[in-house]
């Protein structure tokens, strides 16, 4: 809407002059555009500070996207965007215009803004100024952050995040299996994921074209592996366990801080040991349990751990000193 000049006059030469009042002031629209809101009716007091009117131009929107946190440093200004909005068929291209640089502390993710041509509708059942584009609409966008001319992809099922970094399983036979039965060997191999689209993830680095990897059921894979490097490490002492990384998970686990509270912990048990007889006993016949186990392992048995000794030579220590009498006084 825009009246001006002769436009304005002329309008005004269309009103009853019985009827109208004199004090009439034309209303000029800054720009080109549709009236999309009027909050006025015949005789209300109008001031600056109220919003009467409200003028769209609809020739262009901005369509906002929200970004997972976690992408949001791939994207930029000029990037491709396919916008596809709720009830309109095909895609709609435009480009990313600005993004934010905060997160939303509510949705915790971050606004991109990209512009479009809204396109003019033709056609008999069309007004004769709508947009194909109307302002609130919902819709999804692809934003193209890289082109390339061939990656190496696997399903996003195939990759497992392991607390530190993502892995896959490469599955190969054993070489003595015979035809009927085939026993497989899974390794588990740290890399480096790209995009992720459509399902499939790009793999960066850490994995090599025709090599054979586990897609469906590789989470139970990876719970598999965890139980067993756990079962591994629970009968190993904190120092032995410093000495041990697991690389099959990608991750060296560092218990050197562990080790040196085992020494100093072994060290207050040997001095409490040394400085009582019934104590040294009691230790002596641990240390004889300890000798048997080992002659018994190859036997599949029910057997207490190192730890389990340990731990019993501490509720001796603390049942022998709830039972000492407290000090006499003086």
């Amino acid at each position: 809407m825009k009246l001006r000049g002769n436009r304005a006059r002329a309008l005004v030469n269309t009103l009853d002059p019985n009827t109208t009042s004199a004090n009439l002031i034309p209303v000029v629209a800054p720009f080109d555009g549709v009236l999309v809101r009027c909050d006025i009716v015949k005789g209300e007091v109008v001031s600056p500070e109220h919003s009467s009117l409200v003028l769209a131009n609809v020739e262009k929107m901005l369509v906002k996207f929200s970004v997972n946190k976690e992408d949001a440093l791939r994207v930029g200004p000029g990037q491709e965007v396919h916008y596809m909005a709720d009830g309109i068929p095909g895609r709609i291209r435009c480009h990313i215009r600005w993004i934010s640089t905060e997160v939303d502390d509510k949705t915790r993710a971050v606004l991109a803004i990209a512009e479009v041509e809204n396109a003019r509708l033709s056609g008999h059942n069309s007004p004769g100024d709508s947009r194909l584009l109307k302002a609130n609409t919902f819709g999804v966008g692809q934003i193209r952050v890289r082109e390339s001319a061939s990656a190496l992809v696997v399903p996003e099922t195939a990759v497992q995040w392991n607390g530190q970094r993502h892995i896959v399983f490469l599955a190969d036979p054993e070489s003595d299996s015979s035809a009927e039965h085939v026993d497989w060997i899974f390794e588990a191999r740290t890399v480096t994921i790209g995009t992720l689209q459509d399902g499939f993830a790009e793999i960066v680095t850490g994995l090599s074209a025709g090599e054979q990897i586990v897609a469906d059921g590789s989470h139970m894979l990876k719970s598999e592996l965890i139980r067993r490097l756990s079962s591994r490490e629970a009968g190993k002492s904190y120092a032995e366990q410093a000495q041990t990384p697991i690389p099959m998970l990608g991750v060296d686990i560092d218990l050197s801080e562990l080790a040196e509270q085992e020494e100093a912990y072994a060290e207050q048990i040997s001095q409490a040991v040394a400085s009582d007889p019934e104590t040294q006993e009691y230790v002596e016949e641990l240390e004889r349990r300890a000798d048997t186990i080992d002659e018994l392992l190859e036997d599949d048995l029910d057997l207490p751990t190192g730890e389990s000794l340990a731990a019993e030579l501490s509720r001796f220590l603390r049942d022998r000193e709830s039972d000492e009498p407290p000090p006499a006084g003086p």
